[in-house]
This record gives structure tokens, C-alpha cells and sequence, in this order.
């Protein structure tokens, strides 16, 4: 059973409240993501207007836009950290890891790939996965690898995927002999 806040140390009334300093004058979390300072303007105007938040739209949209950036910034950073796992997947010692990553991106962009042969394509997918799981050869390994990540970058970018959200492409799914 979880136990609730610990709120012994919090001040019995409002204007205990009101006059008891505060031990830090931002949350470090709004410090490290950089929304301080929306953060505090927003407080002020809501101090200001008698915490009417109706009052503050401008504070408000502020902090929410810096959130919005923060998430953005953090999809950006996770997505980088993904395709680098599938870019060092294409070098010469790719890992087990790696190539899983790299597998289930490609299945996750075919599942919103939109064609009716969508489940034909997802188990030639698996199929081309399983048939090469054997290869030694790090030459061979190293060009399917290739065709894979690009069949993935193709697949990601019609699937509105890739972040860039474009409706003009040119899609082609490339085979094992390209």
C-alpha cells in the first residue's frame, strides 16, 4: 500500500503560506528543461490576478509551447538514439541488439505502410529476416543491412514516420539484389 505525501511540514494556513520563504525559487526539473522562465511569469501574473488563470493566457500558452519544444527536442533526441542504434547497425559488428532494433523498426513503419498487400509486405519482412539470420559473411551482412535501413528510411517517410510529414515521395521498396 502506498503512503501519501508527507505533509507534516506544510504550513497549517494560508498566510503561513504566503510569508514562509521558499527553499528554491524554480522546481529544478522547469530549470533543466529550460521553461523557468515561462514558469515564473506565469506565477507572477497569476499572483497579480488573483490566480485566474483566464488572465494569463499569454503566460499560459508561453509555458505550454515551451513544454511542446521540451517533448519535441526529447522525440528528436530518441529518435536520433534509435537510428544510430540502426547506423551502427550497417557497420561491420553489427550486434544481435542492433539488428532486433533495426527489425522492429522496419515491422513498425510496414504496420502503417498503407497498401492492401500491407500483410504481404510484413511477412516478406520477416520472411527476408529469417532467411539471412544465418549469414557469416560481414560483407554480406553489411549489404543487407543497407538494403534494410533504406527500405526502413523509405517505409518511415511514406508512413509520415521520419518527422518531416511530406506527402511528396518517391517510394520503392528494394529487393535483396540491389
Amino acid at each position: 500500500m502506498t503512503q501519501g505525501p508527507d505533509l507534516s511540514q506544510r504550513p497549517a494556513n494560508l498566510h503561513q503560506r504566503l510569508t514562509q520563504p521558499d527553499d528554491e525559487e524554480v522546481d529544478p526539473l522547469l530549470e533543466q528543461t529550460g521553461c523557468a522562465k515561462p514558469y515564473t511569469a506565469l506565477e507572477e501574473c497569476l499572483g497579480d490576478n488573483d490566480r485566474d488563470w483566464t488572465k494569463c493566457q499569454k503566460e499560459v500558452q508561453a509555458l505550454k509551447d515551451c513544454h511542446a519544444r521540451q517533448q519535441q527536442l526529447q522525440a528528436a533526441r530518441a529518435a536520433t538514439a534509435n537510428g544510430g542504434g540502426s547506423r551502427a547497425a550497417m557497420s561491420g559488428g553489427a550486434s544481435p541488439a542492433q539488428v532486433l532494433l533495426l527489425y522492429r523498426r522496419i515491422l513498425k513503419a510496414a504496420q502503417r505502410f498503407p497498401s492492401i498487400k500491407r500483410n504481404a509486405i510484413i511477412e516478406d519482412i520477416k520472411t527476408q529476416f529469417r532467411e539471412h539470420k544465418a549469414l557469416s559473411d560481414p560483407e554480406k551482412v553489411r549489404q543487407e543491412l543497407r538494403v534494410a535501413l533504406r527500405s526502413l528510411q523509405e517505409l518511415e517517410q511514406y508512413a509520415g514516420m521520419d518527422g518531416r510529414g511530406s506527402a511528396e515521395l518517391e517510394v520503392s521498396l528494394r529487393g535483396s539484389c540491389d
